[in-house]
């Protein structure tokens, strides 16, 4: 099973996304990439459905915390049986190779754009196994 994060980036240049992509989860196959490539925690693909999968509102709040329709859309599948160590690979990803570029994470429970990220402490906790653990204990 997996979980999947839509990024939305608002650039110019699309290939400047993909270039920070490839730079962190290497060689790429058909426009998907894994790693790692031999036992995947994240695999990453294009995501097209941002007219079809998101509700008329949806897409208002994405674009107004992005400043705009999105150029270029990634979805982050989060492999569950591995979702620690996933989160934290697609946290470091986030918080350090994604600087500069403006952006919207949708992780399904709420919007976070670039601009707000520094504030936000418990980034991906609801995917993380250990906090969902800690969550059912009585």
């Amino acid at each position: 099973m997996a979980e999947s994060i839509i990024i939305h980036f608002i650039e110019l240049d699309p290939a400047v996304v993909v270039s920070r992509i490839d730079g962190m989860f290497g060689l790429r196959d058909h426009q998907t990439w894994s790693f790692p490539a031999d036992d995947y925690l994240l695999r990453v693909s294009p995501y097209d459905d941002f007219e079809s999968e998101y509700e008329a509102s949806e897409r208002d709040d994405i674009a107004s915390k992005l400043g705009g329709i999105p150029t270029v859309s990634f979805d982050f599948e989060i492999r569950r049986s591995r979702s620690d160590d996933a989160c934290d690979v697609l946290e470091r990803f986030v918080r350090v190779d994604l600087q500069g570029l403006n952006f919207v994470v949708d992780d399904m429970w709420r919007l976070i754009s670039s601009s707000d990220l520094q504030g936000v402490t418990d980034f991906l906790d609801c995917y993380r196994y250990k906090r969902m653990a800690e969550q059912a204990a009585p």
